[in-house]
């Protein structure tokens, strides 16, 4: 058998031995722990807030025409125009006026039956109409129809039963339901049967029972002063009057002063004549 020797290699030479393979293992990644997980909190329901109460104010709920409402608390006076210098320099005084003194072109008279027309009519009469009333509906009020046809030649009159020089004029609305006449005017006459308009249409109210004064310069001299409605808050034309002339003293205190100046006057002259009377008699003898 023959024996084959690779070239390159002497024959007497013996081989090195075979060189064992180092077996090296691979290096062994070390396993991490596995993360432990925390637990996740379970979302609780949030507590819904229990609604509280509101307070109770005392605003006016909104009401519609024809509804009543609660009366609104008495608010200040609001004033148009100035005074006349001339006539009015000492202020104002209110004229008082019986029932009987004021009439009107027409009244508020609605219901089903004649009985409840017929009260409707009294509970709206004009005199309901003086500033400040609260009776029966709280104001006079025009027809419902004329009303609600827009008829201009409505109007509360007033009697004042003489010559009075007016300076002022005061309106509300109504007592107990929103109606209020937002623009009016003015007819005047000195003897009930001739009139004459005073030349301007005068503000009015914005709510039921606010007063609106409005100074009339040139104030007027007149008997008989009738108020037409022009514009309204809603169909229900109502309103509350006065009338303000012009007053001849500053004030009471003027009077009581000037009645004093001449009782003093009186007395000082009274008590003179009687010491003259007696000196002229006392020289003579």
């Amino acid at each position: 058998m023959r024996t084959f020797i690779p070239i390159g290699l002497n024959p007497l030479t013996t081989l090195p031995p075979k060189q064992k393979l180092l077996q090296t293992s691979a290096p062994t990644e070390k396993l991490q722990p596995a993360p432990q997980l925390k637990p996740q909190p379970v979302p609780q329901p949030k507590p819904q807030p229990v609604p509280q109460p509101k307070p109770q104010t005392q605003t006016q709920p909104q009401t519609q025409p024809g509804q009543p409402q609660a009366p609104l608390p008495q608010s200040g006076i609001v004033v148009h125009g100035s005074p006349d210098p001339k006539n009015c320099a000492n202020g104002y005084e209110v004229v008082t006026l019986s029932d009987y003194q004021l009439d009107a072109s027409s009244s508020y008279a609605e219901g089903d039956t004649e009985a409840d027309k017929t009260q409707s009519r009294i509970d709206h009469m004009p005199s309901m109409g003086k500033v400040n009333n609260t009776k029966g509906r709280g104001a006079w009020c025009v027809d419902h129809a004329k009303a609600l046809a827009k008829d201009r030649n409505q109007y509360l009159q007033l009697n004042l039963g003489t010559p009075t020089t007016i300076g002022m004029v005061e309106t509300q609305g109504q007592y107990y339901y929103p109606n209020f006449v937002t623009k009016f005017s003015l007819n005047c006459s000195v003897d009930g049967v001739n009139w004459f308009g005073y030349g301007k249409i005068l503000d009015g109210n914005y709510d039921s029972n606010s007063r609106v004064d409005n100074h009339l310069n040139p104030a007027i001299s007149v008997s008989y002063v009738r108020f037409l409605p022009v514009e309204s808050s809603t169909d229900d034309v109502c309103m509350r009057v006065a009338v303000f002339r012009c007053r001849a003293w500053a004030d009471k205190w003027a009077n009581a002063t000037r009645k004093s100046k001449i009782e003093k006057a009186e007395r000082k002259n009274r008590h003179d004549k009687p010491e003259r009377h007696r000196k002229g008699l006392h020289e003579k003898y």
